[in-house]
């Protein structure tokens, strides 16, 4: 893999076709208890990104409104999603993605 590019392949085949894959999702700080656990192990279709996974953990475990929900910063593999095609990397079998809040500080 070259720097720069997406870890992971764009997934070719139509939504009908999308053979499951298994994720492991690893869960810091304020979010495990807005996600549900520490670590997870999900079932996603073939090519799902790693905003569906946030999406689907926030449709399983969390009731709040939008406005009082954290921030996440994702990260495929120890790499940022964001500097991998703006969320659209696509996940593998076998994948970990970690999700933790933005730390700031001064």
């Amino acid at each position: 893999m070259r720097d720069g590019e997406c870890c992971a392949t764009p997934a070719r085949n139509p939504t009908s076709e999308r053979k499951p894959i298994v994720v492991g999702v690893r869960v810091f700080g304020e979010l495990r208890k807005r996600f549900g656990g520490a670590s997870l192990r999900l079932e996603m279709a073939e090519g799902a990104t790693a905003d569906e996974v946030i999406g689907l953990l926030e449709r399983r475990h969390h009731s709040g409104t939008a406005s009082t929900a954290l921030p996440v910063v994702a990260f495929l593999n120890g790499r940022n999603v964001d500097a991998l095609s703006d969320g659209e990397c696509r996940l593998r079998n076998g994948d970990v993605l970690v999700l933790t809040h933005p730390i700031g500080g001064g």
